[in-house]
């Protein structure tokens, strides 16, 4: 247990400067009335416990008060007070040191661990210094009434944490049970109330029914949409058909085309033939002018029926040469006019390959087997395709 080595008192009350030292046991304060007997006990709960507060106990005459109390543990309580300062000083016994300032009327909890002797509570009201008796006053609260004796025993002793408990224990069985009664009224409310909801399962299973039905409605109405989807792309596909039908059709008469391009070909055979012809015709009139000239240089009647002969024979071969130079001149007109037949033609086949390739281009798909094609696989579908024709 902590005790009081020595204490300092500097201007406290009758005190100018007075140091007392204690030893362990009884120490016994004696001296005539009203030499400051008292006065000591007053600076030791000065400092120990803040009282008595204010400033009138400063003695007269001078500025301020200070007060040093030496302890048993090693610990040095110092406290100062004057009309502009008010702190303590603890110096500790492993020579730390703290000042405190700015604590108001209580007494701060670093000087109450410094010194160990702290007041006693005896209830929220009262409080005792039983360590530290004034002059007059009775051992150990014998001034007292049996309820604050009986008070203070039982702090001493641990009673009022018992007293606490048994209080605490009793209001919470009172609030528990009152917990009890009001949860038993709100169970027997709840049960009145859930008589309504009786059919709860039922309700359930109809919910659970219509999730189920609910479910089946989002599946049908997803598979709505992708058959829409798929009638806009069928519908896309037929449309792109029947363009390609209509442009197959018109390419039919490609085979005609190649019919008369042959037909033109042969045309061009007898059109040659007929060049000749038409050479040979112009060689067999200068022969035949020539003759006439020789005719007229020969008079002699066997050289005139000779040259009557040829001149019969280049007339019937004129004749024929006429004939085939009319052929010519009809076969050479047929000619111009598949010349200008096939270049109609085949500025129809490039229109309509370019539709056929924009068409293509556009459904992305080959018309026979309905598979992706890319604009490569379509140029080389309508460069296959003017190959072939």
């Amino acid at each position: 247990m902590t005790s009081i080595r020595k204490v300092t008192i500097e201007n406290f009350q009758s005190h100018e400067h007075s140091e007392l030292e204690f030893t362990d046991g009884l120490n016994v304060i004696i001296g005539p009335s009203d030499q400051g007997k008292s006065a000591v006990i007053r600076a030791i709960k000065w400092v120990f416990y803040n009282e008595p507060r204010g400033i009138e106990y400063i003695r007269q005459g001078a500025s301020a008060a200070k007060v040093c109390i030496e302890l048993s543990n090693g610990n040095t309580i110092i406290r100062e007070r004057s009309k502009s300062r008010n702190r303590y000083i603890i110096k500790y016994h492993d020579e730390r040191s703290i000042t405190l300032e700015g604590f108001g009327n209580e007494v701060p909890e670093e000087v109450i661990n410094a010194h160990g002797i702290p007041r006693v509570v005896i209830d929220t009201d009262n409080s005792s210094a039983l360590n530290i008796g004034d002059q007059l006053e009775g051992p150990f609260l014998l001034s007292e009434n049996g309820s604050t004796r009986a008070k203070a025993i039982g702090r001493l002793t641990g009673m009022h944490i018992t007293d606490a408990a048994i209080r605490s224990c009793l209001a919470d069985l009172k609030r528990e049970n009152q917990t009890s009664d009001r949860t038993g009224r709100e169970l027997k409310e709840i049960d009145e109330k859930l008589i309504k909801f009786a059919d709860l399962e039922k309700l359930k299973t109809s919910i659970n029914d219509a999730e189920s039905l609910i479910k089946e409605l989002e599946g049908l109405e997803a598979k709505i949409k992708i058959v829409e989807v798929l009638k806009i792309k069928l519908a896309s596909i037929s449309e792109g058909i029947e363009d390609m039908e209509r442009i197959i059709a018109r390419t039919e008469r490609v085979k005609d085309a190649e019919i008369m391009l042959k037909q033109l070909e042969l045309q061009i055979i007898r059109l040659k033939t007929v060049s000749r012809l038409k050479e040979n015709r112009q060689k067999w009139i200068k022969e035949y002018e020539e003759t006439e000239n020789t005719m007229s240089k020969y008079a002699k009647i066997i050289k005139c029926e000779e040259n009557l002969i040829n001149i019969e024979n280049k007339r019937q071969r004129l004749s024929v040469i006429l004939s085939l130079y009319d052929n010519y001149t009809k076969i050479n007109a047929g000619i111009k006019e598949g010349s200008r037949y096939l270049q109609n033609l085949e500025l129809e086949m490039n229109k309509l390959s370019g539709e056929y390739l924009e068409l293509l281009k556009r459904m992305g798909k080959c018309p026979f087997c309905n598979s992706i094609i890319d604009e490569s696989k379509i140029n080389d579908i309508i460069k296959h395709f003017g190959e072939g024709h």
